[in-house]
């Protein structure tokens, strides 16, 4: 049964958690956000965004690493952490706060934001050969198309496409170009994908919300935005008995899924 509703008429809260969600996922300001004391956005289930890390600089990574702890009332020794979270009313310093105090995916978060913290433009620069063409994703064993994926092309041209199972989608990729300095991979990207929308959505048992009439269209920008991202070289990765090529990007791993990069979509 479908269901063709304006979303401004809406009554429905799952939707519009939704739909504002997908308004997140555009804006890449997951970080920032929580960097102003939004700590709702520290979700302890889920990574923080790779796209919004990649614009942050200089001491921005400290706080956020150590945003984690605060919302948890660590007690700090720094008085220029304590001065910083101080400033929101979330922030209650009651005990000491361990790394072995959290859960797998808030250490996760703090190793990728140390990956961050130790970006170096003037150590030897990652070289990357023609292996390095074709569709890269951060799930091992799912259909390329589907989770966050790099594509990554023979010149200078790359792409970064959002997971394609996220619901009422707003924003398909980021396209540009990119070069490597030290361990650092910078991405100028110069245009960025989106999905615009008549406003009517239909609820699926298998995909969830969708919209009715969804059509591409690209955003060219002016003066291109530069994001950065510790890199590594790429190397082989064996898992399940399956052997992929493999890089970090962002302190995460993608896995190659395919050598033809027509196969991104």
């Amino acid at each position: 049964l479908l269901s063709w509703v304006a979303i401004s008429c809406c009554a429905s809260r799952s939707v519009t958690d939704v739909y504002h969600g997908a308004l997140n996922k555009m804006l890449c300001n997951e970080a920032e956000d929580i960097l102003l004391g939004n700590i709702s956005r520290l979700d302890d289930g889920y990574l923080i965004d790779l796209i919004s890390l990649g614009k942050l600089q200089g001491k921005s990574f400290r706080l956020l690493r150590n945003a984690i702890y605060a919302k948890h009332g660590h007690i700090f020794a720094s008085e220029e952490l304590t001065e910083y979270f101080s400033r929101f009313d979330w922030y209650k310093p009651t005990k000491t706060v361990s790394y072995a105090d959290l859960s797998e995916v808030e250490r996760k978060n703090i190793e990728m934001i140390q990956k961050f913290e130790k970006m170096d433009e003037n150590s030897e620069t990652i070289v990357w050969g023609p292996e390095k063409e074709g569709v890269w994703q951060d799930i091992f064993v799912m259909a390329a198309g589907w989770s966050d994926r790099f594509v990554i092309y023979s010149d200078i041209k790359m792409e970064f496409l959002f997971s394609q199972m996220s619901e009422l989608q707003l924003i398909k990729g980021l396209a540009g170009t990119y070069t490597i300095r030290g361990n650092v991979l910078l991405f100028s990207v110069s245009q960025i994908d989106i999905y615009e929308h008549d406003a009517r959505f239909q609820e699926s048992g298998g995909d969830g919300f969708t919209w009715a009439n969804p059509k591409e269209n690209t955003i060219y920008f002016k003066d291109p935005v530069i994001l950065r991202f510790p890199v590594s070289k790429i190397y082989t990765f064996n898992k399940f008995g399956i052997e992929r090529l493999a890089v970090e990007i962002g302190g995460r791993e993608f896995y190659k899924m395919a050598d033809n990069v027509t196969l991104k979509n």
